[in-house]
């Protein structure tokens, strides 16, 4: 299974769902190293990584992926990202990043996974998602954690978005320096 995978090679950083959904069926929320950290010699455990790919929303039928959604800094770690996970994806999934430093969506083909890159300074992908694809809470009242990812990746063929495909350099090229705003507490 997929998620056993990434659990064994410590490719998951933080779960907040991590389960079956149904028979081959995983679903998964939270977040995935993208690069890890140096290994703590003392200890013999890792530093927190590098980069990673945060809240993400992952459903994965027979051992790939079918939908994904996820949040980035920044756009040019979906390089990296790609180069890791790429692989698991199935053919025509659903891959939606989240990413703080570009102004307008686009679509950015990377290692055969099209990537549909929408503009987020604040907020959480799983509101953005439910937001997009006009899920009320109620609708996934009374749900278990996993089904309620199946009930959203379900709802994809509402994801509509317009935006220019592009290759990585083109997409890199039109980032900005934007940084993700916080709020809270003072």
């Amino acid at each position: 299974m997929l998620l056993e995978s990434y659990k064994a090679n410590g490719l998951i950083w933080l779960s907040n769902v991590s389960g079956l959904a149904g028979d081959q069926i995983e679903a998964f929320r939270g977040d995935l190293v993208i690069e890890f950290g140096e290994m703590h010699e003392a200890s013999q455990t890792r530093n927190p990584p590098k980069k990673m790919i945060e809240q993400v929303v992952l459903l994965a039928d027979g051992g790939k992926i079918s939908f994904f959604a996820g949040f980035l800094e920044d756009l040019n770690t979906l390089e990296p990202f790609a180069a890791r996970y790429a692989g698991d994806f199935a053919d025509g999934a659903t891959a939606v990043i989240y990413c703080v430093n570009i102004d307008e969506p686009m679509k950015v083909t990377l290692d055969g996974v099209t990537f549909t890159c929408i503009p987020m300074s604040e907020g959480l992908v799983w509101n953005e998602l439910m937001d997009r694809l006009y899920i009320e809470k109620s609708d996934l009242k009374g749900q278990s954690p996993e089904q309620k990812i199946i009930t959203v990746a379900a709802a994809r063929g509402e994801l509509s978005f317009k935006g220019e495909t592009l290759d990585f350099v083109a997409a890199s090229a039109k980032t900005n320096a934007a940084v993700r705003e916080f709020s809270g507490a003072i």
